[in-house]
């Protein structure tokens, strides 16, 4: 059974406006200073790669003045979108804008996507599981099997996030028990699997695990996709694996706050699907094992509602 079927998904990214209202004009020319990229997630993993990377699109593509910032998680959504709409503030949206809300209790669970004015969809990636390569698990059958007689520790990048609930698809289509260790980003939970914090496997995505798997110092077991990933053709997914139909992808994208005037958006728009088709974008995507897909205002509005009707009734059951 697919957890997460995956539409159109992809990564993306949103910048925005200058001051006035949502269906208003901007004064003056648009940019006039510095645009500040918002990457609620930490540095070293997908959602950064990306906007790194489109910065340097954008930089080279329209001369524009960039810089990016990370934080902590996406539980920070909620304070990004009250930053001015004035276009300055481009603020990524992964996928967890469309699950915070519908888990109980959870911090951003007054998230919503109609804070923002969404600009497009760019990218997605799916969960590995991986473990080290000296793990006694050659394949994700043993890792299972070893599942049902003791808890094993699995790491995430963050409570209530995509990856966990990869881990919890995963352990809920096979019977086996999982832990779920937060360790704040994806790369950090990768760096604990590599060291000695009792890690027994990660469900970050591959692209997030292809250095350490080419190092040699990691092994994917399986990857959660309907084929088989194109920098890993040799690795199979869990179906071909296990004989269970388990698919579950992270998107991410780019908004601006509620109210950026409708012409600095187009502006932005533009620029970020011609740096999303530059060479410098699509050559990282490919290396990186990430899909690159584009979706432009509405088309991203649409997606990214049936995400949370999807995830509403998911995290309902």
């Amino acid at each position: 059974m697919k957890y997460f079927s995956i539409l159109t998904l992809l990564f993306a990214f949103g910048l925005l406006g200058c001051t006035e209202a949502a269906s208003g004009s901007s004064e003056g020319e648009f940019p006039s200073s510095r645009i500040t990229i918002h990457c609620p997630n930490a540095q070293g993993g997908a959602s950064d790669t990306v906007c790194r990377t489109i910065q340097n699109a954008l930089r080279e593509n329209e001369g524009w003045d960039l810089s990016v910032t990370n934080g902590g998680g996406a539980t920070e959504l909620p304070t990004l979108s009250v930053k001015p709409a004035d276009g300055y503030h481009l603020i990524y949206v992964p996928c967890e804008l469309a699950i915070l809300p519908y888990v109980p209790g959870a911090v951003a669970a007054n998230l919503s996507h109609e804070k923002f004015d969404l600009l497009c969809l760019v990218n997605s990636v799916y969960s590995a599981v991986t473990v080290r390569a000296d793990s006694p698990w050659k394949s994700l059958q043993e890792l299972v099997d070893a599942g049902k007689t003791k808890t094993l520790q699995i790491g995430v990048s963050a409570q209530n996030g995509i990856w966990e609930l990869a881990g919890k698809e995963l352990a809920r289509a096979t019977g086996a028990s999982f832990n779920y260790i937060n360790h704040g980003s994806a790369s950090d939970a990768v760096a604990a699997l590599q060291g000695t914090a009792g890690i027994d496997a990660i469900t970050v995505s591959a692209s997030e695990v292809k250095t350490g798997v080419e190092s040699g110092e990691l092994r994917i077991l399986a990857v959660m996709k309907p084929e088989r990933e194109s920098v890993f053709p040799d690795v199979p997914t869990v179906k071909e694996a296990i004989g269970q139909d388990v698919s579950v992808c992270a998107w991410g994208g780019f908004a601006v706050p509620k109210g950026t005037p409708e012409d600095v958006r187009k502006t932005l728009v533009e620029a970020l699907k011609k740096a999303h088709g530059s060479e410098t974008f699509q050559n990282m995507a490919e290396k990186q094992g990430i899909l690159a897909t584009f979706l432009g205002e509405a088309e991203f509005l649409e997606f990214v509602k049936t995400e949370c009707e999807k995830h509403k009734r998911l995290l309902s059951r």
